[in-house]
């Protein structure tokens, strides 16, 4: 499972610009999930999208990752990129 939800959250990061990544890492170090920390900014510096990934999902755990991307994405205001994502997840649940 947590395989296929790496799998996707990969996919819907190579839909973002380096640009757009860049913003992206910079919401996910102010991310504070209950129970957790954000991932430090010197931690997500010059990752690629799967390691970006393979942080996300150590961090918050698979469905947590998938949490937190959807509401990533809605703070940088993609939110066609939100829904469909979060969208999948619960079809696939």
């Amino acid at each position: 499972m947590t395989e296929q939800i790496s799998k996707l959250l990969k996919d819907f990061l190579d839909e973002l610009d380096d640009t757009m990544l860049r913003e992206f890492k910079w919401y996910l170090g102010q991310h504070k999930e209950r129970g957790s920390r954000p991932i430090q900014r010197s931690q997500l510096e010059n990752t690629s999208r799967t390691e970006t990934v393979d942080k996300l999902v150590q961090a918050y755990g698979a469905e947590g990752a998938v949490v937190t991307t959807v509401d990533v994405l809605y703070r940088m205001r993609l939110n066609d990129l939100a829904t469909q994502l979060q969208n999948l997840r619960s079809t696939s649940a």
